[in-house]
């Protein structure tokens, strides 16, 4: 029994391919010469369709006796020719399966056919060609279609592709259904398909009409660049009592950064100083807070930002002026007290807040803190007999210092009696 299978040298001829025995011992393949510059074939096969792991070179002729080969009886082999020339071999015809069966002394092996039975008279008709071809993406997968060949001996389909309009690789037996998905294709690259029908005594097709696709172009995601300020902090606030400030940091991206830009909320702008390590030499500041933000452009256009709060404090200079206002004292004689202890009270003010006030009597060494700071008070500060010189100091933030002194003199009573 003859079977017809086709294959094409790759974009030049078409070949045809017959498998026959007569006996179990004279088995052959038998193919259709190509015409063309031709200068021989390869038979291949394996036990499995679609991989031919064994290879004979049988040179230009078209038929090859299988007891050649050393086969295993009872295991299924699967056969394709391949033409090839000096600059290219064909893509593997159809493969058609052939099981050895015993033979003994020439007597023909009824019992293990080569091929299934069929009729006596071969069927050549191949099926109408495929119609309808189309390729899809759908959900990010490719997708062949096409509409089913009417006809009662289908076995399948199969799918050829590839990158060039009518130069396909190997066919894909896909079997009888009428879509099929592509895998391992290319971002960017164009494929050209068409489909062929095969009918149960591996008649093959001619090509449905083609129909091809260009997959999209990979997405490059541009990512924006980063940018971290490592001076005079890197997040927050940073107090100050120095009218301007220098920063500093780095800034990355993926495809490089062109520039980075610094403002002020109090006004000013520039460009800094490098761009992977940035600086910026001098930012003048304002009494309070200096939002003070830096930005990274890269190369497309994309930029990200930063900013800091810093607070400028104008250095403080100015003494608190100290007042004390009782015990009332008139003229340059100071205070007199029979009393042990005195009371003083006062205020103190200064352009920022008093932050305490505190005295001391220089002839007792005695010291402490008033109570209150803009209007203060000090009880019960020792005496001693004669002149004491208490001070009374007044600090603010700044811990700049104004003081008023009091000369109290101290009269023990006399309290002894005349003789």
């Amino acid at each position: 029994m003859v079977r017809k299978r086709n294959v094409m040298l790759i974009g030049l001829v078409v070949l045809l391919v017959t498998c026959c025995t007569a006996y179990a011992g004279d088995a052959k393949v038998k193919w259709g010469a190509v015409s063309g510059d031709v200068t021989g074939y390869k038979v291949c096969y394996g036990t499995s369709p679609g991989s031919y792991p064994n290879e004979v070179d049988v040179g230009n002729v078209t038929e090859y006796a299988l007891s050649n080969l050393s086969l295993e009886v009872g295991e299924t082999y699967y056969f394709v020719v391949r033409a090839y020339n000096q600059y290219c071999e064909s893509s593997d015809s159809d493969y058609i399966p052939y099981t050895p069966g015993e033979a003994s002394g020439g007597i023909p092996n009824e019992s293990e056919p080569v091929f299934s039975d069929g009729p006596s008279t071969v069927d050549a008709t191949p099926p109408l060609n495929p119609q309808g071809v189309t390729a899809q993406l759908l959900d990010g997968n490719l997708y062949v279609r096409w509409q089913a060949v009417v006809v009662e001996d289908l076995a399948g389909y199969r799918v050829y592709y590839g990158v060039a309009s009518r130069n396909y690789g190997p066919s894909i037996p896909v079997g009888n259904v009428t879509q099929y998905k592509v895998d391992n294709v290319e971002n960017g690259t164009t494929y050209y398909f068409a489909v062929t029908a095969v009918d149960t005594s591996y008649n093959e097709s001619g090509f449905s009409p083609e129909t091809s696709i260009t997959m999209p172009a990979a997405v490059v995601v541009d990512n924006p660049p980063s940018i971290m300020i490592a001076a005079p902090v890197a997040t927050g606030t940073y107090e100050t009592t120095n009218n301007s400030v220098v920063m500093s940091g780095t800034a990355t991206d993926d495809n490089g950064v062109s520039q980075v830009k610094w403002s002020s909320s109090r006004g000013g702008n520039g460009t800094a100083t490098g761009t992977a390590t940035w600086s910026i030499g001098s930012i003048p500041l304002y009494e309070g807070t200096n939002v003070l933000s830096v930005t990274a452009y890269d190369t497309t256009g994309q930029s990200t930002g930063k900013s800091i709060d810093v607070i400028y404090h104008i250095p403080d200079t100015e003494k608190p002026v100290v007042v004390i206002s009782s015990p009332t004292v008139t003229g340059d004689s100071g205070f007199s007290t029979s009393l042990t202890s005195i009371n003083l009270a006062g205020t103190a003010s200064d352009n920022k807040d008093i932050s305490k006030v505190t005295w001391t009597n220089a002839a007792t060494g005695g010291s402490g803190t008033a109570t209150g700071t803009a209007n203060w008070s000090a009880a019960n500060i020792g005496l001693k007999a004669g002149s004491n010189i208490i001070t009374i100091s007044a600090y603010d933030a700044a811990q700049n210092k104004g003081a008023a002194t009091i000369a109290v003199t101290y009269n023990v009573p006399d309290i002894e009696s005349p003789w």
